[in-house]
C-alpha cells in the first residue's frame, strides 16, 4: 500500500507491464490485490506486447474487463501508471564498443571462417563517446576492453519516468543488472543452459546485463526519482518472503516442502538469482523509502 499512497492515489490510473510473457505474473498480482488491495483490480491493465501469439495466451491468463495491448510504451495513455518490467530490459538490443590501440571501435557481428563472429567496426565519433560516457576515460582502459550501450532502454525508461513525474504512479524494474556499462555481459541460453554466443543462432535466447546507472540517469533527467537497485534477495526478504515460505511450508507434505525451499533458494540464493537479479523503483519526486527497499536482514 505504501507505493500507492506516496504516489498520491491518483484517479484514473493504469496498470502497466512490459513484456508480460504468458501473463502469469500479472495474474498472480491480481490474486494478491484481491485480498490485500482490491482497488488495484479496478484499474485498466495495459500490456506492452508485440507478439500476437503471446497476446492470445495473456488474454486467457489475465482476468478483467479492462485489458488492453500496446506495441510500445509511447502509445500508453498519458495518465498515472503503476507497473513493472520483469526480465524485459535485458532482452533489448545492446551495442558494444571495443578498445583497440588507443581508440574505441564499434564491435560488430560478421562472417569469419564461414561462421558468425565479432569483428571490429568504425571508430566511435565524439558524440558517440559522450553518449556512451567514455570520452574522458580512454587512458584508463586496457587493450580489448568492452563497453555497452542500450539506447532503447534509456528511451523507454524516459517515457515511463516522464509520465510518473507528471501524473504520479510507480514503476518496478527487476532484471539481471550491473552498475555502469564497462563489461561484456552478452550471454546466450539454449535448453535452459548457457551456450556460446553463436553456438545455436536463431534458437538460443540472447540477453545482456542491464545498466542500472543508465536507467537512473535517464529517470532523473525526466524529473522522477530512482530508488535502488538492490539485490533481488534483499528486496524479497524485505517484503517478507521468508515468513511467507515458512507459513506455506506448514501446509505442505515433505515433497511439497522440498520443492518450496528449492524455489526459495533459487530466488534468493547467492549463487542463484538472489544476487545477479537487481530491483529498482521509479517514483515521483519526494522523500521516503518504500518498505521493499529497506533491508530487514542480510
Amino acid at each position: 500500500a505504501y507505493t500507492y499512497e506516496v504516489a498520491g492515489k491518483p484517479k484514473n490510473a493504469q496498470i502497466v507491464e512490459l513484456g508480460p510473457g504468458r501473463g502469469s505474473l500479472m495474474a498472480d498480482m491480481q490474486f494478491v490485490w484481491k485480498h490485500t488491495m482490491p482497488i488495484m483490480n479496478d484499474l485498466a491493465v495495459n500490456l506492452v506486447e508485440t507478439s500476437e501469439a503471446l497476446r492470445s495466451q495473456q488474454k486467457d491468463t489475465i482476468k478483467g474487463s479492462y485489458l488492453n495491448w500496446y506495441y510500445d510504451v509511447k502509445s500508453l495513455p498519458q495518465k498515472p501508471l503503476f507497473g513493472l518490467a520483469n526480465e524485459f530490459f535485458d532482452a533489448l538490443p545492446v551495442d558494444q564498443a571495443i578498445y583497440r590501440r588507443g581508440v574505441w571501435r564499434h564491435r560488430l557481428v560478421g562472417i569469419v571462417n564461414n561462421a558468425f563472429d565479432f569483428i571490429d567496426g568504425p571508430i566511435l565519433n565524439p558524440k558517440e563517446l559522450r553518449n556512451w560516457n567514455i570520452e574522458k576515460k580512454i587512458p584508463d582502459f586496457p587493450e580489448d576492453s568492452i563497453v555497452e550501450n542500450c539506447p532503447q532502454a534509456e528511451i523507454i525508461i524516459e517515457q515511463l519516468a516522464s509520465r510518473i513525474a507528471k501524473f504520479g504512479g510507480a514503476f518496478l524494474v527487476i532484471d539481471y543488472g550491473k552498475a555502469g556499462n564497462y563489461h561484456d555481459s552478452l550471454q546466450a541460453v539454449s535448453a535452459h543452459k548457457p551456450v556460446k554466443l553463436f553456438q545455436d543462432t536463431g534458437n538460443a535466447d540472447i540477453s545482456h546485463w542491464v545498466d542500472f546507472t543508465a536507467l537512473n540517469n535517464a529517470t532523473i533527467k525526466m524529473g522522477a526519482r530512482f530508488i535502488g537497485p538492490i539485490t533481488q534477495a534483499k528486496f524479497l526478504k524485505a517484503i517478507g518472503i521468508k515468513e511467507r515460505v515458512e507459513k506455506l511450508a506448514k501446509k505442505c507434505d515433505v515433497y511439497g516442502r522440498r520443492e518450496l525451499f528449492a524455489a526459495f533458494d533459487r530466488l534468493v540464493g547467492v549463487h542463484q538469482m538472489g544476487s545477479v537479479f537487481k530491483v529498482a523503483l521509479v517514483l515521483p519526486k519526494g522523500k521516503g523509502i518504500p518498505d521493499g527497499f529497506i533491508s530487514r536482514d542480510s
